[in-house]
Parts: structure tokens; C-alpha cells; sequence
């Protein structure tokens, strides 16, 4: 990852991306953190726990897991936090710790993000995962540029995203969800 693309080029290949995304894929993504909230608050209603504990055990078992199986896991660990998940080992102890209370926010700067739009989809924040980073550098992102775009390029990515959803009138989070299903789809 000799030289990495400008901001300009990275917001270009966003645009690209959504230009190219299905107008289901678009309607799709616009309600996609809408209907995670709902999820989380059915999970939270009908565990008798916050909606904010709910949203940080979803996120906090996101990693590495397909969407679907991860609401599925988040009610069976909150049911039982024995129970098989599919995320990393790390993850599902930050689950615990979150569910019995003893922390408020997730330190992984994707997690925290997804738990935030996860209890409230109005917030200002954006999921910048493998598919973000993928979609922004125009190319399947390979381990390198995940590592160095999940951490110290992450708001590098933060901030095309922001640049793009202006260009398109659109929340940053909404785009990143769009290209988020069109990339998933494809």
C-alpha cells in the first residue's frame, strides 16, 4: 500500500458506487440503521434490557458476521451468554461486560459506531467496516489496507464518506448503508 488515493479519489469511487447501486439497494440502505433500531428495540423489549445494551451487544458481536446470523446471535447471548456466537472470543467477552452493564461505550472505533446508529439512527456517525473500505478504494481492500483504514486511516475514510454524502444530499450513514447492500449484493 505504497501510495494510498486522495480523499478526491476515494469520495469519486463512494459516488461511483452509489451511482451504480439498484434504486431497491438505495431505498434498502436508506432504512437500513431504521430497521436495526427496531431490532434492537424488539431485543430489548422482549429481554427486559436497555435499547442502548442491546445495541452494543449486537455490535460488539458484529465482527465477522454475516448480518443476518448477527441478530440471531445477539438474542440467543442475550438469552444466555453461553450461548455459540459466530464473532471472536474478545468480542463476545465485550458483549458480556456490556449486557451486565459494566461498559457504555465499545472502544473499537467501528463497533462504537455501529452501536451509536444502532440505538439511534439519526446519529451523525458512519460504519467504516471492510465493505466501506472496499467500496472507497474502488478495489476488494486486501489486509493491509483494512488494517490501516480500521484504525489510523479511519477518519480519513470518515470524512470521504461525509464529503460524498454532501455531494449527494444525502447522511453519510444512509450512503454508507446504500453501497453497504449494492457491495453485499453484488
Amino acid at each position: 500500500m505504497a501510495n494510498r488515493p486522495t480523499t478526491s479519489t476515494l469520495v469519486k469511487h463512494i459516488v461511483w458506487a452509489f451511482n451504480h447501486a439498484t434504486l431497491e439497494e438505495r431505498a434498502e440502505g436508506v432504512e437500513w440503521y431504521f430497521e436495526a433500531h427496531r431490532i434492537a428495540a424488539d431485543l430489548a423489549e422482549r429481554h427486559g434490557i436497555s435499547l442502548k445494551k442491546a445495541s452494543l451487544v449486537i455490535s460488539a458481536l458484529s465482527p465477522a458476521t454475516d448480518w443476518e446470523k448477527n441478530v440471531v446471535d445477539a438474542g440467543n447471548f442475550i438469552e444466555d451468554t453461553n450461548a455459540v456466537v459466530s464473532t471472536y472470543g474478545n468480542n463476545k467477552r465485550i458483549a458480556a461486560r456490556a449486557l451486565a452493564g459494566e461498559i457504555e461505550e465499545l472502544n473499537g472505533k467501528k463497533t462504537r459506531a455501529f452501536a451509536k446508529l444502532i440505538e439511534n439512527p439519526y446519529s451523525n456517525e458512519v460504519v467504516i467496516d471492510r465493505h466501506a473500505i472496499s467500496v472507497a478504494l474502488g478495489h476488494k481492500s486486501d489486509d493491509a489496507e483494512r488494517r490501516y483504514y480500521g484504525s489510523t486511516g479511519y477518519a480519513i475514510m470518515v470524512a470521504a464518506y461525509h464529503a460524498a454524502a454532501k455531494k449527494l444530499n444525502l447522511k453519510a450513514s444512509e450512503l454508507q448503508a446504500i453501497v453497504w447492500v449494492s457491495y453485499r449484493n453484488r
